[in-house]
Order: structure tokens, then sequence, then C-alpha cells
């Protein structure tokens, strides 16, 4: 499956910022408008990889699911 995330640049007196509409709180701000676009590729895996283990433990907390036999894998863009 690949996703699609809307990106909103924004330059500051000092640096550049990034954020992704669809994920709350998913922000880079950097010197550079190429560096802040490497750091927000990172921060948007890290955001959807908390987003997976956050509803992997709702799940087995309600056993529907069993860990030991889960595997998920993330696909780069």
């Amino acid at each position: 499956m690949k996703a699609v995330y809307t990106l909103i640049f924004m330059e500051e007196e000092i640096w550049y910022s990034v954020s992704v509409l669809e994920l709350p709180w998913c922000i880079s701000e950097w010197d550079t408008k190429k560096e802040a676009l490497n750091n927000i590729k990172e921060a948007i895996w890290l955001y959807i990889e908390s987003m997976s283990d956050i509803a992997l433990l709702k799940a087995n907390k309600e056993n529907k699911i069993s860990v030991d036999s889960l595997t998920y894998e993330y696909e780069a863009v």
C-alpha cells in the first residue's frame, strides 16, 4: 500500500519548516529545504511506526491478535 501525504513548507528567517497535513505533530525544521525534507521523511516513518505499535498494543490488550505471530513491514517511497 502506498500512502500520499501533503507536505507544507514554510520558509522562516533562518530555517525551513515542513509539516505533514495528515499527520498531526509531524514536523521538521532545518537550515536548508533539502535537509528539512530529508528529516520529514524520517519523521513520517517514525510517526507511522509509533502509531502501528500503539495499535498493536491496543489490539493485543483486547486479545484480538497474537504479537508473536504478527509481522509487518514498510515500503520506502
